[in-house]
């Protein structure tokens, strides 16, 4: 049997997915196995084959025209536009990966993608994190009338499979609390700067090493966590979708030598932090730069690590960690997602 994929988007997310794929040789134990057919982007081409896709010549031709369309396949169609895929085209999941901007608050295509899959009751996962903080309520929403699930780890990775382990494990915790550092490009930058590196050689040193993308301004002026905050905030603590203006958003580009000095000299790490606290009173949230002392949890990660920590009624501090927020765990997040999918489909 065959799990029948749609993926509109192919930038380092996509591709890391489809080479994921080239390596796996079935889905679970029972020997099914993803077949993707159709692929789409905005401007370099689409492609869709009833057969599926070869990953090895979609990903050498790509690599070589920097176009999807570029493969030829018998009985191949072309220039089909993503919704026409989605609402028309036969498949099982939605893997939608394209991109949107927090900041300027541009949350399509793959919002539409993602309701048109939904209503036709065919089932989504994604990495769109601009889409899923400004659009959580309407498509969870959406994804409970039509009782066809939805899932979406991949936009908050910090190494581990965060958000589900939250909503699963902590439900009857009574989550009170979160704080996190949820940008690897951040993080590498931070340690650089403390050691004495330009915030110019700490980018370009993460650029090499395929940690940070060709434009890191979401990242470093603090938007990229933004949207995982506002994620967090309505997955997890049940809060309507904050508005952009509603809490401070400061990146690591203002950072004053006195603060690094500081560091230095204490030993603790400075962190670009995302926070939610709840009271009775309301919930605050908040992102930008901190000095963690080196009792801090966070303060004892290093490098490109990730980290959160929960507060809870219940269980009082729950600390999460795992390496990394790179394009290919965030693939990584995406098929397991769907093996979440597929184990709930065979009960």
């Amino acid at each position: 049997m065959t799990i029948r994929v749609v993926l509109p988007g192919f930038g380092n997310v996509g591709r890391n997915f489809c080479r994921l794929l080239e390596k796996r040789d079935s889905l679970d134990a029972s020997g099914r196995k993803i077949l993707l057919v159709g692929v789409a982007t905005r401007e370099r081409g689409s492609l869709w084959s009833d057969e599926g896709i070869p990953l090895g010549k979609l990903l050498e031709a790509e690599r070589q025209t920097r176009r999807v369309d570029a493969v030829s396949l018998p009985g191949c169609k072309k220039g089909i536009p993503a919704l026409d895929m989605i609402r028309e085209g036969n498949y099982d999941i939605l893997a939608e990966c394209t991109s949107g901007n927090l900041k300027a608050m541009e949350f399509e295509p793959g919002f539409s993608h993602m309701r048109a899959a939904l209503e036709k009751r065919k089932p989504v996962v994604t990495s769109n994190k601009a889409a899923v903080a400004l659009k959580f309520w309407e498509i969870d929403e959406l994804s409970r009338s039509m009782e066809t699930p939805w899932h979406y780890d991949g936009t908050v990775v910090v190494g581990a499979p965060f958000l589900d382990y939250a909503r699963t494990c902590l439900v009857d915790a009574k989550m009170r609390a979160f704080e996190g550092t949820l940008s690897s490009t951040c993080n590498y930058v931070l340690d650089s700067l403390i050691e004495g590196a330009s915030l110019d050689q700490a980018l370009m040193d993460a650029q090499r090493s395929g940690m940070a993308e060709s434009d890191p301004r979401l990242d470093v002026e603090g938007w990229d966590t933004a949207a995982k905050l506002m994620i967090v905030a309505q997955a997890l603590f049940d809060l309507p979708c904050p508005d952009l203006g509603s809490f401070p958003v400061k990146g690591i580009r203002g950072l004053t030598r006195a603060m690094l000095s500081e560091a230095r000299q204490k030993g603790g790490k400075i962190r670009l932090m995302a926070r939610v606290s709840c009271s009775p009173e309301g919930a605050e949230l908040s992102v930008g730069p901190e000095l963690l002392p080196p009792t801090h949890p966070l303060s004892l990660l290093f490098g490109p690590t990730n980290g959160a920590v929960i507060l809870t009624e219940s269980l009082s501090e729950i600390c999460l960690s795992g390496t990394g927020n790179s394009p290919r765990q965030a693939a990584f997040a995406l098929l397991q997602d769907i093996r979440k999918i597929v184990r709930m489909e065979k009960r």
